[in-house]
């Protein structure tokens, strides 16, 4: 069981291909519709600064925390007391983050691109969105994070 807080994660370099921007405005749109959530960014990289800018500008610095490099034990303890997973990355393969999350029954959102369709069947193990869909994102989380069966 997970807890009560709306804890999302997700597991990736700071880099622009990892949809990270992204990611961060649509928790902006979340907490304008009034959302409690708390985002939980893990890893490292050279957009750091620029996403750091983007929550404070966004008025999201109780929301969402970058939390840097982290050991892999951590990275589990998180995974096991997080409400879902979301990557909305435009350049992957197949990512061991997310078959970690699978394997530990956290619910997924993922970019449908290459390799991820071939861990995620949408709507079955998981969501698959177009990294570029905005509307479509939130749709998915708000969906995940209000439905205690579907996840």
């Amino acid at each position: 069981m997970r807890p009560a807080l709306n804890t999302i994660v997700t597991v990736a370099r700071l880099e622009k291909s990892k949809g990270l921007e992204h990611l961060i405005r649509a928790y902006g749109r979340l907490k304008e519709r009034g959302r409690t959530f708390e985002a939980i960014i893990i890893g490292d990289g050279v957009e750091r600064a620029h996403l750091e800018a983007l929550i404070v500008e966004l008025g999201l610095t109780d929301q969402v925390k970058l939390l840097g490099h982290q050991t892999q034990n951590r990275i589990f303890e998180i995974l096991l007391t997080c409400r879902l997973m979301v990557m909305t990355s435009t350049v992957e393969g197949i990512p061991v983050s997310l078959m970690e999350a699978m394997a530990f029954k956290v619910p997924v959102i993922a970019s449908d691109i290459t390799g991820i369709p071939e861990l995620i069947s949408d709507g079955e193990s998981g969501f698959l969105i177009d990294p570029a869909d905005l509307e479509g994102l939130l749709d998915k989380i708000e969906r995940l994070l209000d439905d205690e069966a579907l996840r």
